[in-house]
């Protein structure tokens, strides 16, 4: 299973359908392209509609659609990258750092807590009383 991401000139998923297509790879229904500001001009573009979806094929025919992708004008960048299957079926929400924590854990931090700063005379009188 493969991810692929892409920005393109036009508000058209027209010329990544028809790679795809022409190579007898599934084309999902439902593609969204987004509008976004590049980086940096390509080929004098500020701006490129940016799509991702995820698809199946065997690795000789990924190469066969790269090479395809290369030569459509349609398409400024394009990505793709190897997913494994379990990762794309259960898409749950990560796991905050707060959410981990146990809240036992919690109480003794707690505790462990540095003293609040002190002002420059509290700091004094105590230096006072320690040298004393």
């Amino acid at each position: 299973m493969y991810e692929i991401s892409f920005i393109l000139r036009e508000e058209n998923i027209a010329p990544v359908r028809s790679v795809f297509s022409k190579r007898g790879v599934e084309f999902p229904d439902g593609v969204e392209l987004r509008k976004v500001r590049l980086a940096y001009p390509i080929n004098k573009n500020e701006y490129g509609f940016f799509g991702d979806f995820e698809f199946t094929t065997s690795p000789e025919e990924l190469e066969k659609v790269f090479a395809d992708l290369k030569l459509e004008e349609g398409i400024f960048r394009y990505m793709v990258t190897k997913t494994s299957e379990k990762k794309s079926r259960n898409k749950e929400p990560r796991k905050t750092a707060e959410s981990t924590v146990n809240p036992s854990k919690k109480s003794e931090d707690s505790k462990s807590r540095p003293e609040p700063v002190l002002t420059n005379e509290e700091l004094e009188k105590k230096i006072e009383e320690i040298l004393q």
